[in-house]
């Protein structure tokens, strides 16, 4: 009985090596071997091979995303002041080119005023002069002597969806200076004379930039009645800048 058992037990066995021996080691000697290229056997084998490539993920954890949204857009808001006389206007614009250009409200610098820009990484306040004005949708066009400033994109019109997520960056002025603020919220509605927003702020956010959550610019701030952010829509923008 052993006898037979074995009989049998021990060719197989040896057909097990065998095979083992010749998955791990013949087969793919006899493949990396040009000279068996054209076997077919070697052919089917190459066929059933599977190469897995590793695959690395990163999970950038959500507040990790908008801390960095924040600083992106700290370096294109400038804080924003007009002056004529005993008057003082305060505001926030966006830094539109690296060679100066800015957008802000029309209503923030009026005929006749001065205007200074306080751009991240400037120690001094610059002189603006104002290029262009479009009373009608409420948009100035500035500029001031300096080159190297940080600049993002602007969206495009059928980017906007509501329920899409924004950020909204702006300067305020203290008596120390000019100190940058930050919200957060949705799009509630777009509406062919703006974009309404679910943010409600009690600052002075009049011409602070709105960013979709890739930093790219919305429209410029307006409180309406209810101290909710509306802003002037991306449409106007971009037909102002002529884009």
């Amino acid at each position: 009985m052993i006898k037979t058992i074995l009989f049998f037990l021990v060719p197989f066995c040896l057909g097990v090596l065998g095979g083992v021996w010749a998955q791990a080691f013949l087969l793919p000697n006899l493949a990396s071997n040009s000279a068996f290229q054209n076997f077919q056997f070697i052919k089917d084998w190459n066929a059933k091979i599977q190469v897995i490539s590793p695959v690395q993920e990163i999970v950038i954890r959500e507040n990790e995303g908008l801390e960095r949204l924040v600083k992106r857009a700290d370096k294109v808001v400038a804080g924003l002041e007009s002056v004529s006389g005993n008057v003082v206007i305060h505001g926030s614009a966006f830094v539109y080119t690296s060679d100066g250009l800015a957008v802000a409200l029309s209503t923030l610098v009026p005929q006749g005023f001065q205007v200074k820009l306080y751009i991240a990484g400037s120690e001094l306040p610059l002189g603006a002069k104002v290029l262009k004005r479009d009373a009608k949708n409420n948009l100035v066009l500035l500029k001031v002597e300096t080159v190297g400033l940080e600049t993002t994109g602007i969206s495009e019109e059928n980017a906007v969806s509501l329920g899409e997520r924004l950020l909204l960056a702006g300067k305020t002025f203290e008596k120390d200076g000019f100190v940058p603020f930050v919200n957060q919220g949705v799009i509630q509605g777009i509406y062919s004379d703006r974009i309404q927003t679910n943010i409600r702020e009690v600052l002075n956010v009049q011409g602070s930039p709105v960013f979709d959550i890739e930093g790219k610019l919305l429209g410029l701030a307006l409180l309406d009645q209810n101290n909710k952010v509306k802003t002037i829509p991306v449409t106007a923008l971009r037909a102002f800048l002529g884009l």
